[in-house]
């Protein structure tokens, strides 16, 4: 196993537990052995072309999100980001997940938000970078 690699494994195992399944379960969806996902996920093994298609595809996900490096500082920016462009589609896997959320939601409540975020954003851009980390 190539250890460059073993973030494909960390990908698989955090995108599974954002759906809450079980490796069983994730397995019998991507029609690969349990064990199989166990190794991938621990880096034992990297996944081949095919089973990488049915994970992404199970997960409702770009196969690229299985394949992008994770971001190295939570608070690098999204325009940072924009060097490496694996890195975009993990931010928009996240907004995804935020937009779907916040449609259950009425007009009162995503303006309620809205000013919560610029808040928390505000007090991130008012410390140094090394204290928001």
């Amino acid at each position: 196993m190539n250890p460059n690699l073993n973030y494909i494994g960390s990908n698989v195992r955090r995108f599974r537990k954002n759906r809450k399944w079980t490796q069983e379960e994730m397995a019998r969806r991507a029609n690969i052995s349990r064990i199989a996902l166990i190794h991938i996920e621990s880096g034992k093994a990297v996944p081949t072309l095919d089973t990488l298609a049915s994970l992404a595809n199970v997960l409702e996900i770009p196969m690229t999100s299985l394949l992008s490096r994770p971001v190295a500082h939570t608070g690098d920016s999204a325009a940072a980001l924009l060097a490496d462009p694996g890195e975009v589609d993990a931010i928009d896997y996240e907004l995804k997940n935020i937009m779907d959320k916040l449609r259950s939601c009425n007009l009162n409540q995503v303006v309620t938000l809205r000013k919560v975020i610029d808040t928390v954003l505000l007090g991130y851009q008012d410390r140094p970078a090394a204290a928001a980390e």
